[in-house]
Protein backbone atom coordinates (compact mmCIF):
# COMPACT_ATOMS: atom_id res chain seq x y z
CA UNK A 1 0.00 0.00 0.00
CA UNK A 2 1.35 3.35 -0.86
CA UNK A 3 1.75 5.84 1.87
CA UNK A 4 -0.59 8.42 0.53
CA UNK A 5 -3.04 5.82 -1.06
CA UNK A 6 -5.61 5.53 1.89
CA UNK A 7 -6.24 9.39 1.10
CA UNK A 8 -10.06 9.63 -0.18
CA UNK A 9 -11.18 11.05 -3.38
CA UNK A 10 -11.90 14.14 -2.26
CA UNK A 11 -14.83 16.57 -3.91
CA UNK A 12 -13.55 19.99 -2.80
CA UNK A 13 -11.38 22.46 -5.28
CA UNK A 14 -7.84 22.64 -4.70
CA UNK A 15 -8.53 25.47 -2.31
CA UNK A 16 -11.91 25.28 -0.83
CA UNK A 17 -12.89 22.09 1.15
CA UNK A 18 -15.98 20.86 0.44
CA UNK A 19 -18.41 20.26 4.19
CA UNK A 20 -19.07 16.75 2.82
CA UNK A 21 -15.27 16.14 1.87
CA UNK A 22 -13.79 13.74 4.67
CA UNK A 23 -10.02 13.91 3.17
CA UNK A 24 -8.99 15.76 6.14
CA UNK A 25 -10.72 13.33 8.64
CA UNK A 26 -9.40 9.93 7.28
CA UNK A 27 -5.55 11.13 7.08
CA UNK A 28 -4.49 7.14 7.91
CA UNK A 29 -0.41 8.19 7.68
CA UNK A 30 1.47 5.90 10.40
CA UNK A 31 2.29 7.88 13.62
CA UNK A 32 0.89 11.54 12.14
CA UNK A 33 -3.36 11.48 12.03
CA UNK A 34 -4.27 14.78 12.01
CA UNK A 35 -0.91 16.56 11.82
CA UNK A 36 -1.36 17.60 8.17
CA UNK A 37 -4.14 19.52 8.83
CA UNK A 38 -3.27 23.86 8.95
CA UNK A 39 -4.98 24.37 12.04
CA UNK A 40 -2.00 22.15 13.87
CA UNK A 41 0.85 24.67 12.35
CA UNK A 42 2.39 26.80 14.56
CA UNK A 43 0.33 30.54 14.26
CA UNK A 44 3.73 32.57 15.28
CA UNK A 45 6.22 33.05 12.65
CA UNK A 46 9.63 35.31 12.31
CA UNK A 47 8.58 37.27 9.99
CA UNK A 48 4.99 37.86 10.52
CA UNK A 49 1.28 35.43 10.32
CA UNK A 50 1.81 32.07 8.23
CA UNK A 51 0.20 33.56 4.37
CA UNK A 52 -1.29 30.06 4.11
CA UNK A 53 -2.43 29.47 7.75
CA UNK A 54 -6.22 29.93 6.45
CA UNK A 55 -5.28 27.56 3.32
CA UNK A 56 -6.46 24.24 3.51
CA UNK A 57 -4.47 21.07 2.01
CA UNK A 58 -4.97 20.02 -1.75
CA UNK A 59 -7.23 17.01 -1.97
CA UNK A 60 -4.78 14.46 -3.81
CA UNK A 61 -8.23 14.10 -6.04
CA UNK A 62 -6.46 17.33 -7.53
CA UNK A 63 -4.78 16.97 -11.40
CA UNK A 64 -1.24 16.68 -9.46
CA UNK A 65 -2.01 14.71 -7.41
CA UNK A 66 0.48 11.50 -6.15
CA UNK A 67 0.28 7.90 -7.24
CA UNK A 68 -1.65 6.23 -5.41
CA UNK A 69 1.54 3.58 -4.97
CA UNK A 70 4.60 4.08 -3.62
CA UNK A 71 8.09 3.47 -5.76
CA UNK A 72 8.66 0.06 -5.49
CA UNK A 73 11.90 -1.60 -3.99
CA UNK A 74 13.20 -3.71 -5.54
CA UNK A 75 12.95 -7.27 -4.53
CA UNK A 76 16.38 -8.55 -2.92
CA UNK A 77 18.15 -4.79 -2.71
CA UNK A 78 20.39 -4.14 -0.54
CA UNK A 79 21.18 -0.78 1.23
CA UNK A 80 24.28 1.23 -0.49
CA UNK A 81 26.54 1.37 2.54
CA UNK A 82 27.66 5.31 1.60
CA UNK A 83 23.67 6.71 1.16
CA UNK A 84 20.56 6.52 3.16
CA UNK A 85 17.90 6.33 1.08
CA UNK A 86 14.72 7.49 3.17
CA UNK A 87 10.93 7.08 1.91
CA UNK A 88 7.68 8.86 3.69
CA UNK A 89 5.40 11.82 3.33
CA UNK A 90 6.97 15.30 3.52
CA UNK A 91 4.36 18.96 3.07
CA UNK A 92 5.73 20.93 0.32
CA UNK A 93 5.29 25.30 0.22
CA UNK A 94 6.56 27.92 -1.61
CA UNK A 95 8.64 31.26 -1.63
CA UNK A 96 7.51 33.82 -3.42
CA UNK A 97 9.50 36.38 -5.93
CA UNK A 98 10.40 38.16 -3.16
CA UNK A 99 10.61 36.32 -0.40
CA UNK A 100 13.53 35.49 2.23
CA UNK A 101 15.90 37.33 0.24
CA UNK A 102 19.00 37.48 2.55
CA UNK A 103 21.90 35.39 2.65
CA UNK A 104 20.51 32.00 3.60
CA UNK A 105 21.16 29.79 7.01
CA UNK A 106 24.64 28.01 4.60
CA UNK A 107 25.87 30.88 3.10
CA UNK A 108 28.96 31.19 4.99
CA UNK A 109 29.71 27.35 3.88
CA UNK A 110 29.52 28.62 0.18
CA UNK A 111 25.82 27.02 0.27
CA UNK A 112 22.97 29.56 -1.12
CA UNK A 113 18.76 29.10 -1.28
CA UNK A 114 19.02 29.50 -5.30
CA UNK A 115 16.09 27.98 -7.23
CA UNK A 116 15.73 24.04 -7.16
CA UNK A 117 16.74 24.31 -3.61
CA UNK A 118 14.60 23.96 -0.85
CA UNK A 119 14.62 25.52 3.21
CA UNK A 120 14.23 22.35 5.62
CA UNK A 121 13.22 22.34 9.47
CA UNK A 122 15.94 21.92 12.36
CA UNK A 123 19.03 20.22 11.18
CA UNK A 124 19.37 17.95 13.93
CA UNK A 125 15.31 17.24 13.90
CA UNK A 126 15.80 16.19 10.54
CA UNK A 127 18.93 14.54 9.71
CA UNK A 128 20.56 14.22 12.80
CA UNK A 129 23.36 16.90 12.13
CA UNK A 130 24.82 19.43 13.61
CA UNK A 131 25.04 23.04 11.38
CA UNK A 132 28.13 22.76 9.18
CA UNK A 133 27.58 18.57 8.87
CA UNK A 134 24.47 19.36 7.57
CA UNK A 135 26.05 22.21 4.91
CA UNK A 136 28.60 20.18 3.72
CA UNK A 137 26.55 17.53 2.33
CA UNK A 138 23.30 19.94 1.49
CA UNK A 139 24.40 19.87 -2.23
CA UNK A 140 24.21 15.88 -2.18
CA UNK A 141 21.08 16.04 -0.46
CA UNK A 142 18.24 15.19 -3.13
CA UNK A 143 14.50 15.23 -2.50
CA UNK A 144 12.05 13.64 -4.74
CA UNK A 145 8.19 13.77 -4.36
CA UNK A 146 6.33 12.16 -5.99
CA UNK A 147 3.75 14.11 -8.48
CA UNK A 148 4.35 17.49 -6.85
CA UNK A 149 4.04 19.35 -10.42
CA UNK A 150 5.23 22.95 -8.95
CA UNK A 151 5.91 23.81 -12.46
CA UNK A 152 2.00 24.16 -12.88
CA UNK A 153 2.18 28.02 -10.37
CA UNK A 154 5.20 29.18 -11.35
CA UNK A 155 7.49 26.82 -9.34
CA UNK A 156 10.64 24.52 -10.02
CA UNK A 157 10.16 20.93 -10.05
CA UNK A 158 12.25 18.66 -8.32
CA UNK A 159 14.06 16.32 -7.49
CA UNK A 160 15.13 19.55 -4.94
CA UNK A 161 18.44 19.83 -3.14
CA UNK A 162 19.03 21.32 0.18
CA UNK A 163 19.75 25.38 0.13
CA UNK A 164 18.20 27.40 3.23
CA UNK A 165 17.16 26.59 6.69
CA UNK A 166 13.36 27.54 7.11
CA UNK A 167 11.48 30.30 8.94
CA UNK A 168 9.49 29.22 12.13
CA UNK A 169 6.82 27.31 10.50
CA UNK A 170 8.95 25.07 8.73
CA UNK A 171 11.22 24.65 11.84
CA UNK A 172 8.12 23.69 14.00
CA UNK A 173 6.21 21.83 11.81
CA UNK A 174 4.96 18.56 13.55
CA UNK A 175 5.97 16.77 10.45
CA UNK A 176 9.10 16.82 7.73
CA UNK A 177 8.43 19.83 5.71
CA UNK A 178 10.05 21.88 3.24
CA UNK A 179 9.38 25.83 1.26
CA UNK A 180 10.37 25.15 -2.10
CA UNK A 181 12.80 28.24 -3.68
CA UNK A 182 11.09 30.09 -5.46
CA UNK A 183 7.76 30.69 -7.45
CA UNK A 184 7.64 33.14 -9.83
CA UNK A 185 4.41 34.98 -8.92
CA UNK A 186 3.47 35.78 -5.13
CA UNK A 187 -0.37 34.85 -5.75
CA UNK A 188 0.62 32.03 -7.73
CA UNK A 189 3.01 30.52 -4.79
CA UNK A 190 -0.30 31.29 -2.40
CA UNK A 191 -2.53 28.82 -4.79
CA UNK A 192 0.05 25.87 -4.31
CA UNK A 193 -0.59 26.14 -0.81
CA UNK A 194 0.81 23.55 1.43
CA UNK A 195 0.82 19.64 -0.50
CA UNK A 196 1.32 16.75 1.54
CA UNK A 197 3.47 14.15 -1.07
CA UNK A 198 5.23 10.86 -0.70
CA UNK A 199 9.05 11.08 -1.16
CA UNK A 200 12.09 9.84 -1.46
CA UNK A 201 15.29 11.33 0.42
CA UNK A 202 18.70 10.21 -0.45
CA UNK A 203 21.58 11.73 1.31
CA UNK A 204 25.23 10.52 2.04
CA UNK A 205 25.74 8.43 5.25
CA UNK A 206 27.85 9.84 7.32
CA UNK A 207 28.56 10.15 10.96
CA UNK A 208 24.95 10.87 12.68
CA UNK A 209 22.98 11.03 9.49
CA UNK A 210 19.38 9.45 9.74
CA UNK A 211 16.40 9.52 7.90
CA UNK A 212 14.18 12.24 9.06
CA UNK A 213 11.45 11.08 12.05
CA UNK A 214 8.37 10.14 10.28
CA UNK A 215 10.25 8.61 7.17
CA UNK A 216 11.78 5.17 7.20
CA UNK A 217 15.01 3.85 5.38
CA UNK A 218 14.99 1.72 2.14
CA UNK A 219 17.23 -0.04 0.40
Amino acid sequence: MGLLSSFPSGRGSARTRDPQDDYGQSLALSGVRGLLDPASFPPAARNGPDPYANLVLASPSRTNAAPAVASPVPPGARPDPGMLRCQGVAIYSSVGPKQARADGAFHGHGVNPVDGTVAMGDTKKVFGLDHAAMARIAPQVVIQPEGLDAARYGGPDGPYTVGDIGDKHIRNSPTTRFDIYRFKDLQEARRFGKLPRNTTITLPAVAGAHCPPDFRRIP
